[in-house]
């Protein structure tokens, strides 16, 4: 019996894509839509509606990785009452665990997803108290979304490892943040099941993007270990062109490398590299099994060929948008500071924190150079004249504003700098 608590956002319906029941060894048991009830039971319940194809019988027809919403079930919601799915399996069976995937039509609607469950066998809680919360779907078909759920018989001194608390920080690990320059302001230690990394545009090349690893680091900043099966990629590599799979060969840059330990490097087989298209992001998906919060992520470039690295990042949990900001291109080999590569962004105001990891955050904002001027008179900023001089540049503009660019992603003309000439002073 499986309680359906609330939904990842929608007020007006739940619903889920599949579920498998797995005995002790793994392996699904045989469910049909007759042994499933429901309540309520299909959209179809509600006055004056028929015929809508969003079942029950839909959770065990086997389609489970799409975005078709004639594979799913859906039922009306409403916050506070009960919405309960029940598999009646006729007989003695020993169950380990559910394999769920939750509401998938699309990246809008995967709001109407299960977020928080509670898990019963013969009336037996099989879930910490607290519940289990699901991910919410990534909204699209390329990747398997499948979520595992262990189930054991519990009792009210379980730990709740599911809970999501309120965090709050200290006023001065803001003020810490503020000074650790970012190209976005991210929210402190983010906490979530799902993390979507959009990667938009490449730091020269029209055809190609990748990427060398990426790290988690928790809200104690201890590395969050990753296997192959918990990251997925969209486009996956550049094994899905037709022309190599035309040769029958296989790369071996696929998303796997992304977790591989091995990031500091200039080798392709430690890499990922997929098809890039102008104007459309590239997804890495990292599913995990239980809420985890974030203090650190780490990114290692496209090292082979820089050109082919990312030139800018989306970072979201959950479906919300923590951090976007641009990725600096990887070292060439042998060039200086080039043994460790990574950029690190933060997500925690820690001073201890922001100490160690200071020198490996970036930003594509430009230094803002000010030279204030009264009567002929350089009041402030006689330091920049002094640069110019010593670094032997002819006399021209000076710039009394940055000027600010987007070389990477969308092309954009520069904004012009007002400028007035060095002679005029």
């Amino acid at each position: 019996k499986l309680l359906l608590m609330n939904t990842w956002g929608d007020r007006n319906y739940v619903g889920l894509t599949g579920l498998e029941v797995l005995g002790p060894s793994g392996e699904p048991i045989a469910v049909t839509d007759d042994m499933i009830s429901a309540d309520p039971q299909d959209l179809n319940q509600i006055p004056g509606n028929s015929g809508d194809p969003r079942t029950k019988d839909k959770l065990v027809d086997g389609v489970n990785v799409t975005v078709d919403d004639r594979h799913m079930w859906l039922i009306p919601y409403t916050f506070g009452q009960d919405h309960t799915l029940c598999v009646d399996l006729g007989c003695a069976w020993r169950v380990t665990a559910i394999r769920v995937w939750n509401y998938n039509k699309n990246a809008e609607d995967t709001c109407r997803g299960v977020q928080l469950l509670h898990a019963f066998l013969d009336e037996k809680r099989v879930t910490p108290p607290s519940g289990v919360t699901l991910r919410r779907a990534p909204g699209t078909a390329a990747v398997d979304h499948a979520q595992v759920v262990s189930l054991a018989i519990s009792d009210e001194t379980s730990q709740p490892w599911t809970v999501l608390p309120r965090r709050t920080q200290p006023a001065e690990w803001g003020r810490e943040m503020a000074q650790c320059r970012q190209d976005s302001d991210p929210p402190q230690l983010p906490r979530g099941l799902t993390i979507c990394i959009s990667l938009w545009g490449t730091h020269g090349d029209p055809h190609y993007v990748g990427l060398n690893a990426v790290e988690l680091y928790d809200a104690q900043a201890l590395r969050i270990p990753l296997t192959p099966d918990q990251i997925s990629a969209v486009p996956a590599s550049i094994n899905e062109l037709p022309d190599v799979q035309a040769h029958g060969v296989h790369d071996s840059r696929t998303p796997d490398k992304l977790v591989d330990g091995v990031n500091d490097t200039w080798e392709a087989q430690h890499m990922w590299l997929a098809p890039y298209t102008f104007g459309v992001p590239n997804r890495i998906f990292i599913f995990l099994d239980e809420p985890v919060t974030l203090s650190i992520i780490k990114v290692w470039n496209y090292a082979r060929t820089p050109s082919r690295g990312a030139a800018e990042m989306m970072l979201s949990m959950d479906g919300s948008i923590v951090f976007q900001g641009y990725l600096k291109a990887a070292p060439e080999q042998g060039a200086p500071g080039s043994s460790s590569f990574g950029q690190s962004i933060l997500l925690c105001g820690k001073p201890e924190l922001i100490a160690a990891e200071k020198g490996r955050v970036y930003s594509s904002r430009e230094e803002q150079h000010v030279l204030l001027v009264n009567e002929r008179k350089v009041v402030e900023g006689a330091s920049i004249l002094v640069a110019e001089q010593q670094a032997g540049k002819a006399a021209g503009p000076l710039s009394l504003s940055a000027s600010t660019s987007t070389p990477f992603t969308l092309p954009s003309a520069k904004r012009p700098a007002t400028s007035i000439p060095a002679k005029a002073l």
